[in-house]
């Protein structure tokens, strides 16, 4: 049991690189880098302005 619990102040103590502040839902991917030429996957929902070319 005292391992558990040093453990879990352990994890609280760590701080993560990267947060979502939105209400809804958690930060579930970061995407670093450019999107010229990328591959998503058929399956991947993503957002209609991810097409730089129309801008």
């Amino acid at each position: 049991m005292t391992e558990f619990v040093q453990a879990s102040i352990n994890n609280e103590n760590k701080i993560c690189p990267v947060n979502s502040y939105h209400e809804w839902d958690p930060l579930e991917e970061v995407i670093v880098g450019r999107l010229n030429g990328a591959n998503i996957p058929p399956y991947h929902v993503y957002p209609a302005f991810s097409n730089l070319g129309i801008y």
